[in-house]
């Protein structure tokens, strides 16, 4: 694992590639990529993240490779499948601090308390973390409880859940970042409670934290980042206000407080989804690459509509050891869909020879429109089936059934 993400380093520094355009093509942060490079990973990084990098340096370096390396991206495909195998072989080491184990299914949380106690679960340690976490709501300068300490472990014990029992876990995750993400803008604020102005205080806590549940994030139904933005945005700006309306200092206006607390969403949600490939995939709100303007010369690696390869990838990233598919059935999936004669055309591969359909999708089961043929054709059209079938299976709408065409 070391050796290949010095390797990877060595390259990135050689072809005098700056961390932060790295960072900023791969729609990752600085500190991801620093974590990717300097290898302090316990998996192989994903083999799109190395794909894109080679790429990127191939399309600003000169003509000749850097000594010892290639440019070549089925060298570096190679290594990492190397390196794939190698980590499957090797039995893992105990950690210092072991996930707590779900004994029993948990159900889906709806509510803050709910959530938190989803993340607890059993551990005595970090009894009353609900509480804590609101208490900068009450503006009395509270000191700012950090969630991080109950999300150590969580993508663990996402990958050894199954069905119901993950995505509660999922969504817990979901709603106690955006709650605490508020909260913790609050506390370093400054507001104070003004007893003038007849709002009785604590009072604010129940009313902003109703609010903020009603949002409908992504491990809740599948979204398009752009609509978990503009909601979230919006709740943190109404409640803000609110905030700002009980406290007795000029603080700053609701947009600034609300902007504080999205970026504080941001850092919380980016330090769990880093190694939580799935709830990366249900709540990223930032756009995917090929929806954003990559730098000059910056190459996709994947061919778009090939829905069988990604979804196969994305399921079998998912699956926690020993229930992935069988490794003897995937070169099934590299062989050509029919015999050719030689010479003629090549034929495409299995994984490759599947196009993804274009579809649309309903946001709600019970929308009235559902039976209507002119309602389905106002719905705006995709064609990521592979993102959004992985991700519907694992939030609360799949597991309740949905809608698509």
């Amino acid at each position: 694992m070391v050796i290949f993400c010095q390797l990877l380093r060595r390259l990135v520094r050689e072809c005098q590639i700056p961390q932060t355009d790295l960072a900023r093509a791969l729609n990752r942060s600085n500190g991801a990529i620093s974590t990717l490079l300097n290898g302090q990973r316990t998996t192989p990084p994903p083999w799109d993240d190395v794909a894109r990098i080679v790429e990127y340096c191939r399309a600003r370096s000169s003509a000749r490779p850097p000594v010892g390396l290639s440019l070549d991206p089925g060298w570096w495909r190679l290594r990492h499948h190397e390196l794939e195998i190698t980590a499957e072989q090797t039995v893992p080491q105990p950690r210092g601090r072991k996930p707590p184990a779900q004994p029993r299914p948990v159900e889906v949380p709806v509510t803050f308390a709910d959530a938190v106690a989803v993340l607890v679960a059993d551990r005595d340690d970090f009894e009353g973390l609900a509480e804590e976490l609101l208490e900068p709501l009450t503006l009395n300068g509270a000191v700012i409880t950090d969630l991080r300490a109950v999300l150590e472990g969580f993508a663990d014990r996402v990958r050894s859940s199954h069905g119901t029992t993950r995505t509660a876990l999922l969504c817990a995750a979901d709603l106690a970042v955006l709650v605490t993400a508020f909260c913790e803008a609050v506390g370093t604020s400054g507001i104070r409670y003004g007893a003038e102005l007849g709002y009785p205080q604590g009072e604010i806590t129940t009313e902003i934290v109703t609010e903020l549940e009603r949002v409908t994030l992504g491990s809740y139904r599948t979204r398009h980042p752009a609509q978990l933005r503009e909601d979230i945005t919006a709740a943190y700006t109404y409640v803000a206000d609110t905030v700002l309306g009980a406290g007795s200092t000029q603080g700053p206006m609701p947009q600034d407080l609300a902007h504080q607390a999205w970026r504080r969403y941001e850092s919380l949600l980016a330090s769990v989804t880093w190694d939580c490939a799935e709830l990366r995939l249900t709540s990223d709100t930032e756009d995917p690459p090929e929806a954003l303007d990559p730098p000059s010369g910056l190459v996709s690696t994947t061919a778009p509509g090939l829905g069988l390869a990604g979804l196969s990838s994305l399921l079998g990233s998912f699956a926690s050891a020993g229930s992935a598919p069988a490794r003897m059935h995937q070169p099934l999936l590299r062989t050509p869909i029919a015999a050719a004669e030689e010479p003629g055309p090549v034929m495409p591969t299995l994984e490759a020879g599947y196009v993804n359909p274009a579809f649309r999708t309903a946001g709600y089961a019970a929308d009235p429109g559902l039976s209507r043929d002119n309602w389905w054709h106002n719905q705006p059209v995709r064609d990521d089936l592979e993102d959004f079938l992985a991700a519907h299976l694992l939030n609360r709408s799949g597991i309740g059934g949905g809608s698509m065409r």
